[in-house]
């Protein structure tokens, strides 16, 4: 979808401060809670007894114009591992809390955070009620439904009808379909720079914020401490490596191998020293693992299957198929 220019302008300004902590926790530091923010909305994840994240309870504390949305449930599917998202008309959080709880049959779902026993205990239960489905920022049986889906550039109908009080979410509904941008998103303690790229694949920049929450949060489940900030599309992290080969003496005279069926193929052998680059951080920790090793082994090399009457060449022509090793493998001299 494009991105009108005032959109653009939006995003820049709202991303500065995207995503942070609520209690900014240091790599290593124990969570007391489990709370996201940003600047107008909270998640709370909702965590199964065998820690699974379920979803996020999403709700905001500005005042709700009109109809305005403010009470959001992300369902998350670990299959396909997207969100489906479902929204109350009602402002009644604990309400909401009551009824994701009893619909998983979870009543510990949300014993990491501390807020919501408050509005539990004050929780209508008229109020628990199901959740209905939305989309792009409205319900899907609203009647602007196709309108917005079918609009080429939705956001300024959704900044329209948010400012007019209708029954849509502000500022969510902008991130549900945005998918460019510019600017920085604050995660943890640290501005990072918006990839576009990460949130076309996403498919929004909503989508983009949720896969990072989701990562976050099992983080905290799992391990008990935050994810940095040095992180691709909001994915954990990964380590990769780059070797190269210097040789260190001459290669062997070649070895004629036997084949299956008659056939034969020729090696070679020389020594050399391998030395390894690691880029990048581990995966989930995040933690540097930029080093370089160095260690000495073999290179070696094969060319075949040799035609009748012919011989093996002094040294592996381009076209052998070479590998390195610690140890030279038996057959080779």
């Amino acid at each position: 979808m494009k991105v009108s220019s005032g959109l653009a302008g939006w995003l820049a300004g709202w991303l500065a401060g995207w995503l942070m902590l609520c209690a900014p926790l240091v790599q290593g530091q124990e969570i007391e809670a489990v709370r996201f923010e940003t600047v107008d909305w909270i998640f709370v994840p909702a965590v199964a007894g065998n820690d699974d994240i379920l979803g996020f309870l999403s709700w905001t504390e500005i005042d709700v114009n009109g109809q305005n949305i403010s009470l959001i449930w992300y369902e998350y599917d670990a299959y396909s591992g997207e969100f489906t998202t479902l929204a109350w008309k009602h402002t009644d959080v604990g309400a909401a809390a009551l009824w994701v709880r009893q619909n998983y049959s979870e009543y510990n779902m949300f014993a990491l955070n501390t807020e919501l026993p408050d509005y539990i205990a004050n929780a209508d239960t008229a109020n628990v009620i199901p959740p209905k489905p939305f989309t792009n920022g409205l319900f899907d049986d609203d009647p602007l439904a196709p309108v917005i889906n079918g609009s080429e550039d939705p956001q300024p109908i959704i900044d329209a009808l948010a400012t007019l009080g209708y029954t849509v979410a502000p500022s969510v509904s902008g991130m549900s379909v945005a998918t460019g941008g510019s600017g920085s998103v604050q995660i943890g303690q640290n501005p990072v720079p918006i990839d576009v790229g990460c949130v076309i694949a996403a498919g929004s920049l909503e989508a983009m914020m949720l896969n990072d929450l989701y990562n976050r949060a099992e983080s905290f489940v799992t391990l008990g401490v935050d994810l940095p900030d040095d992180r691709s599309c909001g994915w954990p992290c990964t380590c990769t490596s780059t070797s190269t080969l210097t040789p260190t003496g001459p290669w062997t005279p070649p070895l004629t191998v036997n084949l299956p069926f008659g056939a034969q193929e020729c090696r070679w052998s020389r020594p050399s020293t391998r030395t390894t680059t690691w880029t990048g951080s581990t995966f989930w920790t995040c933690q540097n693992c930029a080093a370089t090793t160095t260690s000495t082994g073999f290179e070696m090399a094969q060319d075949g299957p040799l035609l009748p009457f012919e011989t093996c060449p002094a040294t592996p022509p381009g076209t052998s198929t070479t590998w390195w090793g610690p140890v030279i493998p038996i057959g080779y001299p």
